[in-house]
């Protein structure tokens, strides 16, 4: 994670840095609701996972954890419109975050297809809404803040230590970045991609004079 804030965003919403993330959960917990700990956990596993807040909360048990409550490595999300799947491979801390999350939960004693996260779209919009608003005055922030923070930070790894040097070493790898981005969300097009994480759009133009 990276800060960003300098980036106007043209749909209004932008990635958030570690240091945000983190307050926003340390924030969270002081949330005057039995729930808290389901509000950190989504945010510290949909940082990682990029879902649509939809998405997340509809999130089932059978879709994360294996009968015997191990949290799996893969995720497929079927999208509502064309039923395409998208595949997401969670690191072994978020494997971790979300076993200790079953345990603590008792989700076990819950129905297989009974959601993860006990709140619905509108209840996880406004509690980080109100927590933003009452204690940390981000901006540009919504709750597809974490989609876009999971895009910016694939795009970061891919791209790590690369420069800003605008050569055509650089290039290719700003495109493969983009190209993985657009495949984990599963964009139309590299643009929209582009668009999403606030790159400049010529600077991944061939350069003639690298032919």
């Amino acid at each position: 994670m990276v800060d960003s804030k300098e980036v106007l965003y043209a749909d209004g919403t932008r990635p958030l840095t570690k240091k945000e993330v983190e307050q926003l959960v340390q924030w969270l917990g002081k949330a005057r609701t039995f729930k808290a700990y389901q509000y950190q956990t989504a945010v510290l596993f949909n940082v990682k996972a990029g879902l649509r807040v939809g998405e997340l909360c509809g999130l089932t048990i059978e879709e994360l954890y294996t009968a015997d409550g191990l949290c799996r490595q893969k995720l497929y999300i079927y999208q509502s419109k064309n039923k395409k799947k998208r595949t997401i491979i969670l690191p072994d801390t978020t494997i971790q975050l979300m076993t200790t999350y079953y345990v603590k939960e008792k989700l076990a004693k819950k129905a297989r297809t009974a959601s993860v996260f006990d709140f619905n779209s509108q209840a996880f919009r406004k509690m980080l809404r109100e927590t933003n608003e009452r204690y940390l005055g981000f901006t540009q922030f919504s709750t597809h803040s974490l989609r876009k923070t999971f895009a910016n930070d694939v795009f970061n790894h891919v791209t790590d230590g690369i420069g800003e040097e605008d050569t055509q070493h650089n290039r290719v790898a700003r495109k493969q970045g983009i190209s993985i981005v657009q495949g984990l969300l599963q964009h139309s097009s590299p643009e929209i991609t582009e668009r999403y994480l606030g790159k400049e759009l010529d600077f991944y133009e061939f350069n003639v004079n690298d032919f």
